[in-house]
């Protein structure tokens, strides 16, 4: 055995693959660029110190996927560059459903201030806006949740 190398135990086998499952559960299925660049440092230190079998060896190191090793390092090749993918998510910003003008702003931040102590819920708000005509509801849906998720239209200005 090598000097300050520490004996493998029972112990310790149970605390590094505690450690090996923490970091599987933490991190991002999608590399990231920094991970991409690791794998790519990786695969060319391992390949110029002549170690055999590089993507298995760096996929076994870093925890990751042989084809994923071998797919970073196939597109560094045919690009001379590290893309990262963008990782599927809803990021489009959509309409508001009632006119944010500061008359409704303003009436909204009166009736939620006013009835703080009590509590507001989205429904409060909902009909006061109603009350107020500024949202028409359909509340004949009967698919419409009670939470306020039945807004059919703006009501006209007036």
């Amino acid at each position: 055995m090598q000097a300050g190398a520490s004996e493998v135990t029972d112990a310790n086998t149970l605390a590094l693959e505690k450690v090996v499952a923490f970091v599987k559960k933490q991190r991002p299925r999608a590399l990231t660029k920094e991970e991409r660049l690791d794998i790519l440092m990786l695969y060319a230190r391992m390949s110029l110190d002549g170690e055999k079998d590089v993507s298995n060896r760096v996929a076994k190191l870093l925890g990751r996927n042989r084809q994923i090793v071998q797919s970073v390092w196939r597109d560094f090749r045919t690009t001379e560059s590290v893309r990262v993918q963008q990782v599927a998510a809803n990021r489009v910003n959509h309409a508001t459903k009632f006119p944010r003008t500061k008359a409704v702003v303003s009436l909204v931040v009166r009736f939620v201030t006013e009835r703080q102590a009590a509590g507001v819920t989205c429904a409060d708000v909902l009909t006061c806006l109603e009350a107020y005509n500024v949202l028409q509801v359909d509340r004949s849906d009967p698919k419409a949740a009670p939470d306020g998720k039945f807004i059919v239209s703006v009501a006209p200005s007036s």
